[in-house]
């Protein structure tokens, strides 16, 4: 049978009543569900809100969230869960949850979801995330000072130290008796470098209020900046007494008994400042600063690069990488990262000055200079940068004319320096400017506790120059016990100085042990590979029992 086309129409007709027909009753059917769906949410959220006042938090925690399962917009229930994990410090949850009540909700809501969420951000070390959601909440309430102090310690803790000034200073201006908002404005002023402007806004939030730990912990940091570490170790030993989660405060005492030399101690407060709060960037720098002090490098790497990853801002964390792995000998890994820093960094002098430091261990001396030029041209009176500058150009290209305006400086910067003054002397007497290398070696070597085998060997030096033997016997002998096993050339130099001590003449009775010293240290210059012909002369002409002349 063919069809006509009268009968499609037809066809289609029919349907399209029975589509209108249905219609209304599909529509009835799903609106009803979805009523019904509402129904049970709002009977479900009655039930949780039950558990709450009967104190059953987890049996309400499983509804509340099987409700945002089902309603991922019910900020609500994001709420209600989020003051959950609040409650029972479970702050990686409650910022996931918070943070769903803030996209979603409206009003009040808002409002606490935002506040709840910085708070939590906060309590985690996650400055950065803090800092951002800082301002949203302000954004809804201007007026609230927590807030404004969230804002401001967040933004010191990344180091944006003259915008967390402002926010603290705004803090202040809304809450003037705040303990806090002064607390906050303290850290921000110290980070700064205004220790005195610090030390009274922690001065002032402790009037307020004495049981304010961050102020303590302010007030230790500013005594462990001044070396005052027994004060520090007590002032964050309070802190730690009113929070024991406040890790700046085992942060400062960590580092306080690791300048003291208590290694065990500063471990402990460390160890147990990363673990309250792994996310914690001063908590992390410390441990490696310590890890540093005590010869760790390897350690001091790992921490320090956690603390970089942490606060990516922070030159110091940066900074300190860079330069433990500049003195580890891997050349090449701290030249590559010290020139991506670079990138983020261009006007950091210590990153500049590390990188020129790297390059002169490879030879490439141009390219080191060129980097320590860099340093110097952001910072003139970096004297460790003259400093190396002038030691490349001594040592590496044998340029003591060059070289002498660099250490010259370095020592004018830094006048009782040892290295400087060793090195700066060295140079003198490249340049054949014997009496003043005299004073300047002189000056070094009588440094306590100095052993600088280069200098006392070039002190030595110029002690034979000016024909002081008995000096220069002295000076070469602490030399020889100084210097590395397979460096032969202060054997030689002390090996002359003894001969310069026989008189015209002898040598005659009572000179044996003169005459010994000579042969015996010239004996192992040529071992290690040095030797003078001149100098072996008298020595055979001496074992031959002739006369000096």
């Amino acid at each position: 049978m063919r069809f006509r086309p009268r009968s499609i129409a037809s066809t289609f007709a029919a349907a399209l009543v029975l589509f209108i027909l249905f219609q209304p009753f599909v529509q009835s059917q799903t609106q009803e569900s979805d009523a019904q769906t509402k129904r049970d949410a709002a009977e479900s959220m009655r039930q949780a809100d039950q558990l709450v006042k009967e104190g059953k938090l987890a049996e309400a925690a499983k509804i509340y969230y099987n409700i945002t399962v089902d309603y991922p917009d019910n900020a609500e229930a994001h709420l209600k869960l989020a003051r959950i994990y609040a409650g029972n410090e479970e702050w990686e949850n409650a910022v996931g949850a918070y943070r769903m009540a803030a996209e979603n909700g409206k009003g009040a809501e808002r409002l606490e979801a935002y506040t709840g969420l910085t708070d939590a951000l906060f309590k985690l070390g996650r400055y950065q995330a803090a800092a951002e959601a800082s301002p949203k909440l302000i954004e809804l309430d201007p007026s609230n000072t927590d807030a404004h102090i969230y804002l401001a310690m967040s933004l010191a803790k990344i180091g944006k130290l003259d915008e967390a000034v402002g926010a603290a200073q705004k803090a202040v201006e809304l809450a003037p008796q705040s303990a806090m908002a002064h607390a906050s404005l303290g850290l921000a002023q110290f980070g700064l470098g205004n220790q005195e402007e610090a030390k009274g806004s922690f001065a002032k939030a402790l009037e307020l209020d004495a049981s304010i730990a961050e102020a303590h912990a302010g007030m230790a940091d500013i005594m462990l900046a001044n070396k005052d570490y027994d004060g520090a170790i007590a002032a964050a030993t309070k802190a730690i007494e009113l929070d024991n989660q406040l890790t700046q405060a085992y942060s400062i005492r960590g580092i306080a008994h690791s300048a003291k030399g208590d290694v065990a101690a500063a471990y402990s407060d460390l160890s147990m400042a990363v673990t309250v709060n792994p996310n914690d960037f001063e908590a992390q720098l410390a441990f490696g600063q310590m890890h540093e002090a005590q010869g760790n490098p390897h350690l001091a790497i790992g921490y320090y690069r956690t603390a970089a990853q942490l606060n990516p801002s922070s030159t110091e964390a940066v900074v300190s990488l860079a330069r433990v792995m500049a003195n580890q000998g891997d050349a090449a890994a701290a030249i590559d990262f010290l020139k991506s820093s670079l990138q983020q960094y261009p006007e950091s002098a210590e990153l500049h000055y590390h990188l020129g430091r790297a390059l002169g261990t490879t030879g490439d001396v141009e390219a080191a200079v060129s980097a320590l030029d860099a340093a110097l041209a952001i910072d003139s009176n970096f004297a460790a940068a003259h400093y190396e500058r002038g030691k490349l150009l001594l040592n590496k290209k044998q340029d003591p004319a060059g070289a002498l305006p660099s250490l010259k400086k370095a020592v004018d910067l830094e006048p009782d320096n040892p290295d400087y003054l060793s090195e700066y002397g060295s140079g003198l007497l490249a340049s054949q400017q014997v009496d003043a290398a005299l004073a300047v070696l002189s000056k070094a070597a009588s440094t306590p506790g100095y052993a600088n085998p280069v200098g006392l060997y070039n002190l030595g030096r110029a002690q034979l120059a000016k024909s002081n033997f008995s000096g220069a016997v002295e000076t070469l002998q602490r030399a020889v016990e100084a210097a590395p096993p397979n460096w032969g050339a202060p054997y030689l130099a002390l090996a002359w100085a003894h001969f310069g001590s026989i008189k015209k003449g002898c040598p005659c009775p009572g000179d044996e042990a003169l005459v010994a010293a000579v042969q015996e240290n010239y004996r192992k210059a040529v071992q290690l590979g040095v030797n003078d012909p001149s100098l072996q002369t008298r020595v055979e002409a001496l074992a031959r029992g002739e006369k000096v002349n």
